[in-house]
């Protein structure tokens, strides 16, 4: 595939404090900043070699962390503090994960702790415009149980006026010995970011968003035989965005503070995922299922103004998914070749069913040198916002 991978020890050196801030330095991955480029915590949208936003796969630990009402993904509330290493896939990767038209961000956190004894790291950073960012990380084994433990805090005033960030995080992963070969594992994260958008004069409001992110993972893993092992996986993501417009007080939207508009998305999804991998000789295969069930409750609450035009003061919309995909690909490595042959099927109950192959040949020239080919058919599943709602 056409990827890169980024380390936790160059995330480290970049000095970045947002997921944002690393994919910007990824050649072929486009960042928009909302609240201008670089800014601490700023909203943004990610676009990969020209694609839509809603067409890029953003996964954290195996959930999908795109909102089901845009389609798009926010990872301000993702602390970079967490990551072991983040893998971009560019173009089509619908064979392996579905809905990716243009691309995955996969974002993989750190291990439980393996060594007896505890050992951890307190970060601390403060720049201009009051902007700080602390972090506490401890890892280690209780009994025959590893653990990661993560908090952080982040603020800032933000480098123009009313474009402040604000955003508490937790995150926890366990790993669980069962038998010889059988272990457990148990992931935990929790964010709060509370973000102003700015003022704008022309249209008399001022913009704020906030949001709450909930996410959870158990997962199974079991070395069957030698070569067969079966990874097993369930998860379960809450995400709620809160973006609220009020008036400044101009004279266009009402006196100051006065509700303009109110859109409140609130997004769960469960589900789960199991696969067969199978290493033999130059073959790495793989054969999985996915399957899960997305629910979104979407109220706009219109303020004085704009109702005097005629927009309802409350509407709501209930719109929902349910997806399933069965895939299976394989890895060859016969000395300098390496050939990736993939192949997929998803359903959802929003868009029908769609066929994702793909087929990836690689040849090392050398240790820094390698001729890639690809070809792949991808799609993206409609946001459920352009479709109800």
């Amino acid at each position: 595939e056409n990827i890169t991978v980024v380390t936790a020890r160059e995330i480290e050196e970049m000095n970045a404090h947002t997921v944002a801030e690393v994919l910007n330095r990824i050649p072929g991955v486009f960042i928009n900043f909302s609240q201008g480029v670089g800014s601490f915590g700023s909203t943004s949208l990610i676009y990969i070699q020209g694609s839509e936003e809603r067409h890029v796969l953003v996964l954290v630990d195996g959930v999908a962390w795109n909102f089901l009402n845009s389609g798009a993904a926010e990872t301000n509330s993702i602390p970079v503090g967490i990551i072991e290493r983040i893998e971009v896939i560019k173009g089509p990767a619908s064979s392996a994960w579905g809905s990716s038209l243009g691309g995955v961000v996969n974002i993989i956190t750190k291990p439980a702790g393996a060594a007896a004894g505890p050992a951890g790291s307190v970060r601390a950073s403060y720049g201009e415009k009051n902007t700080q960012d602390y972090r506490a990380e401890v890892s280690g084994t209780a009994g025959t149980a590893g653990y990661y433990l993560f908090a952080g805090r982040q603020k800032s005033d933000g480098q123009f006026p009313s474009r402040e960030f604000d955003n508490d995080s937790l995150y926890a992963k366990f790993h669980i010995p069962l038998a010889k070969d059988v272990a457990a594992g148990l992931t935990v994260g929790y964010s709060a970011p509370k973000i102003g958008l700015g003022d704008y004069p022309s249209a008399d409001i001022t913009s704020r968003g906030e949001s709450r992110t909930f996410f959870a993972t158990a997962s199974l893993d079991a070395a069957l035989t030698e070569a067969l092992g079966l990874q097993v996986s369930f998860r379960r993501f809450q995400q709620k965005s809160d973006l609220q417009n009020n008036a400044l007080g101009l004279g266009a939207a009402g006196a100051p503070g006065t509700l303009f508009l109110d859109n409140v998305a609130d997004e769960e999804t469960t589900g789960g995922s199991a696969k067969l991998v199978w290493t033999r000789g130059a073959h790495t295969a793989v054969l999985g299922a996915d399957a899960d069930q997305g629910r979104l409750d979407q109220t706009i609450n219109a303020g004085p103004f704009l109702e005097s035009l005629g927009v309802p003061g409350t509407s709501a919309a209930h719109p929902g998914v349910d997806r399933w995909a069965l895939y299976a690909n394989d890895t060859i490595a016969i000395d300098r070749w390496t050939i990736t042959p993939g192949i997929r099927y998803d359903h959802n109950s929003v868009a029908g069913s769609f066929v994702s192959p793909s087929l990836g040949v690689t040849y090392r020239l050398d240790n820094d040198s390698i001729l890639r080919a690809s070809a792949a058919r991808g799609f993206t599943m409609p946001p459920l916002a352009a479709t109800s709602g």
